[in-house]
């Protein structure tokens, strides 16, 4: 039906003098490669026209009519957002695929992909290096070997990686692998964001990337939510949330020398956000976060699960003098706890305890860990010629 559907749309586009479609989202229907050459069949005056192209579970694979389609991405000029996780594909096989987006289009600045191997990784790091003419400062990556997370993080250091943001999931995270990757190339790099989402972190894994944000110049954000991290993580990163804030380090002479210093060095508040929901804490960790949090100078942010909301309201109402340090407020159907400024200070200061909407999977049932593609992607919705016809349910960690 898309198929037919599509050779009807095609002559109409083709008589339109200055045709453009910035937007297309196919994620979540079965389009098939069929499809996808149908779709790249328009004439190249439009392809050229698209900035977002979602292709999130299109059911495409790995087959000679693939390898066709790949020579017709040279011609998405415009491209800067494109979503390809969650399609049949193994290790190896989007290489090609990899190679034009990295080296025929400059303008991509966001890519997701699924089981990328390690040579696949490292493809996506070299052109994002500081002295390169690509745009990529985003990676979503879902389901990737331990090989793979290895060769990711360690190429953050060798490349010299100007990338912004990554987000794994699913893709199991290991003590090893912090202490012989993430801990070297945080200093080196330009990550503020750090999202590790349904990667199996327990505690001592977490504890140690805790350690290892505290020598990032840049990083805003981190997400360890839908892990494995227990009271013994809880009370550590609590422990060591004023040094995430106070004790950040300039940039690297390495970074100083690629001239990137004016935009990374930055104030004591530079981490706004830790996102720790759906983990296994009990009210031991959850009493050190609220009790940290009166003591942060700057304006922070910790994202709990749902079901820790009565208990913080019972705990700040028997204590009179941590009541008065914060507030409770909902917003958008979260509640955040503030703390109330001070009039001494010359700065805003606010510290917040967020609690998900959705309810924890936490410390009593560790085989239903949220998945963090339970629901459709924001990006997959509301925009776009095609819109997504159903949700895609998360694939559990394989």
């Amino acid at each position: 039906m898309f198929v037919s559907g599509f050779k009807d749309v095609t002559p109409q586009s083709q008589q339109q003098q200055h045709p453009s479609l910035e937007h297309i989202v196919l994620s979540l229907n079965p389009i098939g490669n069929e499809g996808l050459a149908t779709f790249l069949s328009l004439p190249t005056p439009i392809l050229r026209t698209i900035s977002e192209l979602f292709l999130r579970a299109a059911s495409l694979i790995n087959n000679d009519c693939f390898k066709d389609c790949i020579t017709k991405f040279k011609h998405f000029h415009a491209l800067k957002v494109f979503l390809f996780h969650d399609n049949e594909f193994k290790e190896g096989e989007q290489q090609k695929l990899i190679n034009v987006l990295s080296y025929k289009l400059k303008n991509v600045e966001k890519v997701s992909f699924s089981s990328l191997s390690p040579r696949e990784c490292s493809t996506l790091l070299e052109c994002s290096t500081l002295l390169s003419q690509s745009h990529l400062t985003q990676l979503e990556l879902y389901e990737l070997s331990h090989e793979s997370v290895k060769e990711l993080f360690m190429s953050l250091k060798t490349k010299c990686s100007k990338l912004k943001s990554i987000e794994l999931y699913q893709s199991p995270i290991t003590k090893e692998i912090v202490e012989r990757s993430l801990q070297h190339s945080l200093p080196d790099c330009t990550l503020k964001e750090l999202k590790l989402i349904n990667c199996e972190i327990d505690s001592k894994t977490a504890n140690l990337i805790i350690d290892a944000a505290t020598h990032s110049p840049t990083l805003q954000v981190i997400d360890l939510s839908d892990n494995i991290i227990d009271d013994e993580g809880g009370c550590y990163i609590a422990s060591k949330l004023e040094e995430l804030l106070v004790s950040r380090p300039r940039p690297s002479p390495r970074l100083q020398l690629a001239g990137k210093t004016r935009e990374l060095h930055n104030s004591a508040e530079s981490i706004l956000q830790l996102f720790l929901q759906h983990n296994f804490f009990t009210e031991k960790s959850i009493e050190e976060f609220t009790d940290k949090l009166t003591q942060l100078p700057y304006s922070f942010t910790i994202h709990l699960s749902l079901q820790w909301k009565d208990y913080v309201e019972t705990k700040l109402s028997l204590s009179p003098q941590v009541e008065k340090l914060l507030v409770i407020d909902v917003q958008n159907d979260n509640l955040a706890l503030k703390r109330e400024q001070q009039q001494h200070n010359t700065q805003p200061s606010t510290a917040s305890l967020t609690f998900n909407d959705i309810p924890a999977q936490h410390d009593k049932r560790p085989d239903v860990v949220s998945s963090a593609t339970n629901d459709t992607d924001e990006d997959d919705i509301g925009s776009g010629w095609i819109e997504v016809i159903e949700k895609k349910r998360g694939r559990r960690h394989k």
